[in-house]
């Protein structure tokens, strides 16, 4: 299994909710994306200056739908996993019930690095990362 350190995204009363999950499966709780566009690049940037430059994401298509987030993590070279919104909430309910939101976020950074339930994710990837320099 080819694990990548991933930021998964949960929305949960009005609030989005951030959690890295590492290689080696430590969670870290994150400062939730602001709601300004502008520092939401910041915010972009910081996650990957922090867990590095291969740092995916992983929301629900529904979050995906009604927030910049991925339009912005696309146009910064930032790969994207969308989970289908009816895999998140059965996770949530058969795993926490409609409680612990950063939970929730962490499992939702873990799904594609499960085989099984990757066939049912779609993977969003930029074809222009400006994050590489063009070699002459």
């Amino acid at each position: 299994m080819n694990q990548r350190t991933r930021c998964g995204l949960w929305r949960e009363r009005g609030r989005t909710v951030a959690v890295v999950v590492d290689t080696e499966g430590r969670c870290q709780r994150l400062a939730p994306p602001p709601d300004d566009e502008s520092e939401r690049w910041d915010w972009l940037s910081s996650l990957a200056a922090e867990h590095g430059l291969d740092v995916e994401l992983a929301l629900t298509e529904s979050m995906a739908r009604s927030d910049s987030l991925l339009h912005i993590a696309q146009q910064n070279g930032i790969q994207t996993w969308l989970i289908p919104d009816e895999l998140a909430d059965a996770i949530r309910y058969v795993a926490f019930g409609h409680q612990r939101g950063h939970w929730v976020a962490a499992l939702l950074a873990r799904i594609p690095d499960a085989g099984a339930w990757r066939a049912h994710l779609r993977r969003q990837v930029s074809n222009d990362d400006s994050r590489q320099i063009l070699l002459l």
